[in-house]
């Protein structure tokens, strides 16, 4: 076998055993992101999709999945918005029912800003609170409501979901639940 030919098949048994490898690192650090998400509370798309959208995008799936559990007036499915954290800290049953009441003069907008990222890391865990604000407008009113939510939080997943709902009517605080 000539020389030149042993090199080739060296070489290119190499880059498949490299790639090999690669597939299956890559495979390993796909299920670990899997296994995290399923802990997690927050799911807004598909985990693939989460690791390339920006935070700008995340807080308006957050907040349209808010909204859109608002209006179904489901006790329930509001109070699985809040972490556990918050809902053992806090009665937040006048909380739910200024929602409930807010759902019931037919929600007609929302716009939400992100007014904040906070990226905490140690020991290579992480947790990730976004600040953001919502503008409801509804047929009789017009509401802001201001969120503290855990997206991400490998510390303590008690803490996922909203820690903190302030809600303003013409710039005066009518009702507010933190975990803190």
């Amino acid at each position: 076998m000539n020389k030149a030919v042993k090199v080739i098949i060296i070489v290119v048994s190499s880059i498949v055993s490299l790639a090999v490898i690669l597939m299956i690192v890559f495979a390993i650090l796909l299920n670990n992101f899997f296994s995290k998400l399923q802990e997690d509370k927050v799911s807004l798309t598909s985990p693939i999709v989460q690791l390339f959208i920006s935070d700008d995008k995340k807080v308006e799936l957050i907040c349209k999945k808010t909204i859109s559990t608002i209006k179904t007036e489901d006790t329930q499915k509001i109070t699985e918005l809040f972490s556990k954290k918050l809902v053992e800290n806090e009665n937040i049953e006048e909380m739910i029912n200024y929602l409930k009441n807010i759902a019931k003069e037919n929600i007609l907008s929302y716009t939400c800003r992100l007014n904040g990222v906070s990226d905490h890391f140690d020991s290579g865990n992480q947790r990730k609170t976004y600040r953001f604000s919502c503008n409801v407008v509804t047929e009789m009113q017009e509401y802001v409501m201001s969120f503290e939510y855990d997206y991400k939080n490998e510390f303590d997943n008690s803490t996922l979901g909203i820690n903190s709902l302030s809600i303003f009517v013409n710039r005066e605080e009518k009702i507010k639940v933190d975990m803190e």
